[in-house]
C-alpha cells in the first residue's frame, strides 16, 4: 500500500507539501497541487479522513503529551497515524500533571504515547513504560526503554558555529535557555556542547563570559517580560568596547536571535559585519527582523510522521531493544550572518 513518503518521492516534493496540498492549504500554488493529486492517484493514496472513529477503541488510539504544541510535527503524527489505522488524541499538560492519563492507558483507551516537548517526572516515565510503549519526540530525557525521534542537536549547533568561523568570526558568545519547570533542558546542553566542540576544532578559546545560560519557565510570565530579560543580557554583553565584545551570537531560538539583532541595531552596531547572529527553528521570526535571521531549520513534519511510525511498530512488533531516529538538519543561511551581495 503507498504511503505518503511514496507520493512524495513521486511528486518531487516534501511530505509536508503533500500533506498541505491533499488538506487543501491555500499555500500551495496550484501547479504543485495538481501535481501532488496526480502522483496520489497514479499510486492509489488517499488520506483518511481526519476526526475518524476507531472501530476497536483502546487499540487504535495514540495519545500525544506536550507542553508547547508544534503544529508542523502533530500535522505530521496525525497524518502517520491515520495512514496505519490509528486514531490520535492530542493533550496539553504539564510534568507534573501528566500522571492524570496514566488512567488512559489502564482503561486501554490508548495504545502508545509520544512525547512531544515533554520531560516527565521519573516515576510517571516509570509507572508509563511498564503499561505502554512511549516515542519522545524532539526534546527528550534519559530513561530505559524510551524509543526517541529528534535530530542531532550538537551535531546541528557545531555546524553552525562553524558557518561563522567560515564567515571570519573568532569572538564568539552563546546563549540559550536552560530550563523549563525546573528541569534543565537536554538539547541546549547538546547544544552548547556543540559550540563548544567547534571552538576546540578551531583552535579558539571559550570565553566563559560569553556562554550565557538563561531560565525561561513556561506559563510563569509574559513574552514581554522573557523579551526584556533576554534584550537586558544582550545589552550588557554588547556594552563592552568593541575590542573585548563578542562579533558573533549562536543563539539556540529564534526569538533570542531576534532580540540580538534588535539590540545591536539600536545600538549601532553593523549586522553582520561587526556583529553575526544565529539562530535555531527557522520560524517566521526570523523573517521579521532586518536583516533576516540565519537559523537551523528541523524537519518538524517528517519528525511528527516519523514519531507516530516508530510507536505503531513498537505496539505492533514489541521489539525487545528500543530505537533512536536523528533525522537531518539543515541550515538556512540569511543577511544575520553574510553580507547581501
Amino acid at each position: 500500500m503507498a504511503t505518503i513518503r511514496d507520493v512524495a518521492k513521486k511528486a518531487g516534493v516534501s511530505i509536508s507539501t503533500v500533506s498541505r496540498a491533499l488538506n487543501g492549504h491555500d499555500v500551495i500554488s496550484e501547479e504543485t497541487k495538481q501535481q501532488v493529486l496526480e502522483a496520489a492517484k497514479a499510486l492509489n493514496y488517499s488520506m483518511r479522513p481526519r476526526g475518524r472513529h476507531s472501530q476497536k477503541a483502546g487499540k487504535k488510539t495514540i495519545l500525544v503529551l506536550t507542553m508547547s504544541p508544534v503544529t508542523q510535527i502533530t500535522n505530521g503524527i496525525c497524518d502517520a497515524a491515520r495512514e496505519l489505522g490509528y486514531d490520535t488524541m492530542i493533550t496539553i499538560t504539564q510534568p507534573n500533571q501528566a500522571n492524570e492519563y496514566v488512567k488512559y492507558v489502564d482503561e486501554r483507551l490508548v495504545s502508545g504515547i509520544v512525547l512531544l516537548n515533554m520531560r516527565l517526572l521519573p516515576e510517571i516515565s516509570e509507572s508509563l513504560l511498564s503499561k505502554c510503549p512511549i516515542v519522545q519526540c524532539n526534546e527528550y530525557q534519559y530513561f530505559p526503554k524510551a524509543n526517541l525521534v529528534t535530530i542531532d542537536n550538537n551535531e546541528a549547533t557545531r555546524d553552525i558555529t562553524n558557518h561563522l568561523i567560515e564567515t571570519g568570526k573568532r569572538k564568539l558568545a552563546f546563549i540559550s535557555p536552560q530550563y523549563i519547570y525546573d528541569y534543565r533542558i537536554k538539547f541546549a546542553i547538546d547544544r552548547e556542547y556543540g559550540f563548544r566542540r567547534a571552538l576546540e576544532e578551531n583552535g579558539i578559546e571559550v570565553n566563559p563570559d560569553f556562554i550565557i545560560r538563561t531560565s525561561f519557565e513556561t506559563g510563569s510570565g509574559s513574552i514581554d517580560e522573557y523579551v526584556s530579560k533576554i534584550n537586558a543580557i544582550v545589552t550588557e554583553l554588547l556594552s563592552q568596547p568593541a575590542e573585548k565584545r563578542p562579533d558573533g551570537i549562536v543563539c539556540t531560538s529564534d526569538v533570542i536571535a531576534a532580540c540580538c539583532i534588535n539590540v545591536a541595531s539600536r545600538m549601532g552596531i553593523r549586522i553582520p559585519e561587526e556583529l553575526a547572529v544565529t539562530a535555531f527553528d527557522n520560524t517566521i521570526t526570523c523573517l521579521l527582523t532586518c536583516p533576516y535571521i540565519t537559523s537551523i531549520e528541523q524537519p518538524y513534519y517528517e519528525m511528527g510522521y516519523e514519531s507516530a511510525k516508530l510507536l505503531i511498530s513498537v505496539i505492533d512488533e514489541k521489539p525487545k531493544v528500543s530505537k533512536q531516529v536523528l533525522l537531518s538538519h539543515r541550515i538556512v543561511k540569511r543577511g544575520s550572518s553574510i553580507k547581501s551581495r
